[in-house]
Parts: C-alpha cells; sequence; structure tokens
C-alpha cells in the first residue's frame, strides 16, 4: 500500500517490471517527489541495486542507516555500521518475498529480524507468507 505514495510514473515503471518493489520501497526513504522520479530513471539506465539506491537515497538526506558507537566516555563518536553483503542479500530477498521492508541485524551471537507492517490486514498478509509460503485468498 505504501508504494501507491510514489508519484505515477514510478508505480507504471513498477507495474512494468523495470523496477522491483524493493527499489520502489527504497525511494520511500525521501519525501521529495522531483528526487525520487529522478533517481528512478537513474535506477532503469544505470541498472542501479536496491542497496545503492538507499546509499543515494541517505546521501539525499532521507532516512538514514542506524549508527553504532564507540563504548569510549566522554562523548561516544558515531561508527558507521558496517554490514555484510551476504546479510544484506538476505535482508533483500525477504524483502521482497514479503513484499514490504525488512532490516536484518548481526550481533556478536545473535541477530534480529524487523519486519514492517502498515495494518493489521498487511501483519496477516505477511504472516500467511510466512507460514504458508502464499497470500491470503479472501
Amino acid at each position: 500500500m505504501r508504494l501507491l505514495q510514489l508519484p505515477t510514473s514510478i508505480q507504471r515503471l513498477l507495474g512494468e517490471g523495470q523496477l522491483s518493489a524493493g527499489h520502489a520501497r527504497a525511494l520511500l526513504g525521501t519525501p521529495d517527489r522531483a528526487f525520487q522520479e529522478k533517481l528512478a530513471k537513474a535506477i532503469v539506465s544505470e541498472k542501479l541495486t536496491v542497496r545503492e539506491v538507499e546509499d543515494r537515497v541517505r546521501e539525499h538526506g532521507g532516512t538514514p542507516e542506524p549508527e553504532a558507537t564507540t563504548g569510549t566516555a566522554g562523548g561516544t563518536k558515531p561508527l558507521p555500521v558496517v554490514r555484510a553483503a551476504p546479510l544484506l542479500e538476505l535482508e533483500e530477498m525477504l524483502s521482497d518475498h514479503l513484499d514490504t521492508r525488512v532490516a536484518v541485524s548481526m550481533g556478536q551471537r545473535k541477530g534480529r529480524i524487523v519486519i514492517d507492517f502498515s495494518t493489521l490486514e498487511d501483519l496477516e498478509r505477511v504472516y500467511r507468507v510466512i507460514v504458508d509460503g502464499k497470500e491470503p485468498t479472501d
């Protein structure tokens, strides 16, 4: 449903299969519609990955990735979170399969998966995809 917030031109590219749902969700990270459209054209022409789109949205001032901090006292310094490529790939695959934003993080010994949903119906849809491997047929 959030994808309907994108400009019509981007929705058209999505419908034509020129953009993936992951690309479209990454574009939602910025409210700047002109930038969204410009970046959508770049996705098609430059064959950008979802991660590259997320990076460009962040550089443009969109929603930033969480940062880790050093454990020093007297003012901690933010350190960028470095995430392994396989982790990012699995995150993107889950996001595409569930058709919603998914965040995967890994600590020293265990990890966390966060799955976004917008309504209770959307939560039920995500649940059905996870449990049954398919969308509900109501």
